[in-house]
């Protein structure tokens, strides 16, 4: 759909059905479909919604069938997942865009909490334009409903919006804070309540021109639902000696997409499992109950000052960060060892209730030895900074009890 100034929009839909609970969803858009359905996984914007586009597909490549020059503005393609969605929504996808022209409007769009059916389209939309120039603008958008009817939340235009060619762009939704992202840095957020449910999906629009979509579209594309959050890690820190217990394991992530709404430990409790995400076999389950947590400004604090509950001595969980520190001289040991000459990858997970906060290191890896020899003293070490949120939690080698 077409904007004003800086400002400019669309939306997204979902009309109906399907059969299964729906957790995540990936897809490289591997088969050439027009319009674009994966076995029924995808609907319309023509074929659901009548009044807007469809996405085709070909080997690799996801793009928008709007025609550009339709007298009737706001004609965005539409194609959202079928399927029941939980609430909290994340959507991840890698990006093409050549041949950028600032002069007409190509724009990306992901859905979220989305609906369409004949004329009708509801929910969010976050839109990036297929701008690299200080011209370039990113906005979150409200559907209402009837054709061309939506409402501008928020925008923000200049060199840091700017999008180039094989860029991530992401978009999550938490209780009703609405977060839009390049490359894992926030660009945009804001708060709106007027949809509770819906089904995640992708857009596109384009003004001013005809014949170039193939210039702009999405070559991947990952959505979450429920209580999975990816976060972002800020750290991981994890010492171990060949003899002995596990010295230490830290673990801190500041992001801001980080929400308590709907979380409660001092009811439910909370796990944190750390795991290796490259394939080995290593884990470690710590047990955080209830008992051990309490409120605090923002959020919740735990302490376990004599590790009887598990070795996990103290945590927090507040919007906007989660930490924990681990000790392993408690009379619970610490089964995850850095028994391996390197680790590769770390993940972790902390559950309380129905929702799931995950990352993964990654990120900058500065130390990953194991405790066998050339290190000295026999001593492992691991250290992780700044991992960019995985675009679906990763799987652990076990479940915790």
């Amino acid at each position: 759909m077409k904007r004003f100034a800086v400002a400019f929009l669309t939306i997204s839909l979902q009309s109906i059905s399907l059969p299964a609970i729906a957790a995540t969803y990936t897809t490289n858009f591997p088969v050439a479909e027009d319009p674009i359905s994966e076995n029924g996984r995808w609907i319309g914007g023509k074929t659901a919604g009548l009044a807007w586009a469809d996405f085709q597909s070909t080997s690799g490549l996801a793009i928008g069938k709007q025609p550009g020059t339709s007298p009737g503005l706001y004609d965005d393609a539409i194609a959202l997942l079928t399927g029941t969605w939980e609430p909290d929504q994340t959507v991840e996808a890698t990006v093409k865009t050549v041949n950028q022209n600032d002069s007409i409007f190509e724009e990306l769009e992901i859905r979220l909490r989305s609906a369409v059916s004949a004329n009708s389209s509801t929910g969010y939309e976050c839109l990036f334009s297929a701008r690299s120039s200080s011209n370039a603008y990113v906005q979150i958008v409200r559907w209402d409903g009837p054709f061309a009817s939506f409402t501008l939340l928020d925008g923000r235009g200049g060199l840091s919006m700017a999008l180039h060619n094989g860029d991530t762009i992401k978009c999550t939704i938490s209780g009703s804070t609405i977060t839009a992202y390049i490359n894992g840095v926030q660009k945009l957020q804001v708060s709106d309540g007027t949809y509770a449910t819906g089904s995640p999906g992708m857009g596109a629009y384009l003004q001013g021109a005809s014949g170039v979509n193939g210039d702009y579209g999405f070559t991947s594309f990952t959505s979450s639902s429920g209580g999975d959050l990816p976060i972002s890690g800020k750290n991981l820190v994890i010492k171990d000696r060949a003899a002995g217990p596990v010295i230490r394991m830290n673990f801190v992530s500041r992001d801001p997409i980080l929400s308590v709404t709907g979380i409660d430990p001092t009811v439910d409790g909370a796990t944190a499992h750390v795991f290796n995400s490259a394939g080995g076999t290593e884990t470690a389950c710590f047990t955080l109950p209830s008992v051990n947590w309490r409120r605090s400004p923002g959020g919740f604090k735990y302490q376990d000052a004599t590790l009887e509950s598990s070795p996990v001595r103290i945590a927090s969980l507040k919007n906007g960060s989660l930490r924990f520190s681990v000790k392993g001289r408690g009379p619970t040991a610490v089964s995850y060892r850095l028994r391996e000459p390197s680790q590769g990858s770390i993940g972790v997970i902390l559950t309380s209730g129905s929702r799931v906060l995950c990352a993964n290191f990654g990120g900058t890896v500065s130390k990953d030895s194991g405790t066998g020899p050339p290190n000295a003293g026999g001593t492992g070490v691991f250290i992780a900074r700044n991992a960019a949120p995985p675009a679906a939690c990763p799987i652990p080698p076990d479940a915790c009890p």
